[in-house]
């Protein structure tokens, strides 16, 4: 996304909100959250803590299993083992490395919010399946449009 962002010439900032603090030192390497690889490896701006999660409560605060979906595991094991076998696969493929620590059981998402009108787009963190290009170009489309309103309120 941080590619597709540069590449759209976007003056705006793009900031991560996390839900949780990285632990301070000295912690087992185990126990790290992964946050410092994430924002060198995969994230193009700052990041800030939102202890109280605003945030992920205009996204919803979804619960990444819900009960229909995990009903739907249980009916068909072997078709959800594969789909975990194939989300594996195309993260190792783009090189996607993680860890299970922290609360990786809330829905994350993007927002695209303007400084004076709110909410422009949201885009719902859909678990494995990476974003859609068609997603990606309408977050840059409403980023566009902000950036186009400071140029004329300037």
């Amino acid at each position: 996304m941080c590619g597709a962002l540069a590449a759209a010439e976007l003056t705006l900032p793009v900031l991560a909100i996390v839900k949780e603090p990285e632990a301070e030192p000295p912690v087992e390497p185990d126990k790290l959250l992964g946050l410092e690889e994430f924002a060198s490896r995969y994230f193009c701006g700052p990041m800030y803590l939102s202890e109280e999660r605003e945030i992920y409560a205009a996204l919803g605060s979804k619960p990444i299993f819900t009960l229909g979906g995990l009903g739907k595991a249980l009916l068909n094991p072997f078709k959800f083992r594969s789909q975990l076998n194939e989300m594996s696969e195309r993260l190792s493929q783009k090189g996607v490395e993680g860890n299970m620590q922290g609360d990786g059981l809330t829905k994350g998402g993007v927002l695209v919010i303007a400084p004076d009108s709110g909410i422009r787009h949201v885009f719902y963190e859909d678990p494995g399946n990476g974003m859609p290009q068609a997603e990606l170009n309408a977050i840059i489309a409403a980023a566009k449009t902000i950036g186009s309103e400071a140029v004329t309120m300037a």
